[in-house]
């Protein structure tokens, strides 16, 4: 079903209960939306209520399990696998990593897991490292979004290095990708909603909904540091911050209180759909996932600009 010309993914999550996942989700579909990609999510476990918005042009199987991890989910799931003889296997979360046997089984060329957070704690189970120790021969490629699960990976879980990779969803990402969109020049504004983004900046984007203020303001901070440290980097960036909260006027105050001008800070307040967001950004930054090295993210952000 895959055409000859594009290269077909497939994305394995296990429901859409979990907010991390769906925004890396969400963000790799925003990273290679072209005529160059195919893509078809399926869904493990599909509870009535639950649902999210997909860019158009990407397919999604449902099943109705009433558990992700089943004898069913595996029968089904070997179904659409030799049906739609992907090119790519891209399982995100703990669940659907056993997905990827059955990918290695149907010599499906890439296979690629996403790590949730529950999976790398630092009080995660023995258990939990052994299941992804034993499924890593069946997976060419882990990923992780933090330096610290970069490390645990390699050293507690001992998966070889050259099967980790540390990917910051809309930073390292898009490094990763051919770059196939066409600048227009004459375009100078994106809008989400009646907020106007400026595209000719480097935008770093955030949700702040169901996050602790102090976590936002960690980031906030991290964000002044970056502009005061290098001038260019204030020139040509806009933080973009989504999402409703009680603390929304506080957090105002404490950015005038960072000396962060108006011209680097937008609100685009609470968001349905978020394929306008993650096309707009081009890093994305979760307040609860800043890297306690923060030298790293900043010099990552540098050598982002346009």
């Amino acid at each position: 079903m895959s055409a000859v010309s594009s290269t077909h993914i497939c994305h394995i999550v296990s429901t859409y209960t979990d907010d991390v996942l769906n925004r890396q989700l969400l963000s790799n579909l925003s990273c290679s939306m072209s005529k160059d990609y195919e893509h078809t999510l399926v869904v493990l476990s599909k509870h009535q209520g639950q649902r999210l918005t997909l860019p158009n042009g990407v397919s999604c199987i449902e099943l109705k399990n009433t558990k992700p991890l089943c004898w069913r989910s595996f029968r089904e799931c070997k179904k659409i696998l030799s049906i739609l003889k992907p090119d790519i296997c891209h399982t995100y979360g703990e669940v659907p990593l056993a997905m990827q046997w059955l990918a290695h089984r149907a010599s499906i060329s890439v296979k690629l897991h996403q790590l949730a957070p529950a999976q790398t704690e630092k009080d995660a189970s023995w258990l939990s490292r052994l299941y992804l120790s034993a499924l890593s021969h069946s997976t060419d490629v882990f990923i992780s979004s933090s330096s610290d699960t970069y490390v645990w990976l390699k050293k507690r879980v001992k998966i070889a290095p050259e099967q980790c990779r540390l990917i910051r969803p809309a930073i390292n990402a898009r490094r990763f990708r051919p770059a196939l969109q066409q600048v227009d020049a004459e375009r100078t504004n994106s809008f989400i909603g009646t907020v106007a983004i400026p595209t000719n900046k480097f935008v770093v984007g955030t949700d702040i909904t169901h996050h602790a203020i102090e976590d936002v303001i960690h980031l906030i901070d991290e964000f002044a540091v970056a502009c005061k440290l290098s001038p260019e980097f204030k020139h040509n960036s806009v933080l973009l911050i989504a999402g409703n909260a009680r603390f929304l006027p506080l957090l105002r105050n404490e950015i005038q209180a960072r000396n962060i001008i108006e011209n680097n800070v937008r609100f685009a307040g609470e968001i349905s759909d978020y394929y306008p967001f993650f096309n707009v950004i081009d890093a994305l930054a979760i307040p609860t996932e800043i890297d306690t090295r923060s030298a790293l993210l900043l010099e990552l952000w540098r050598w982002q600009h346009p």
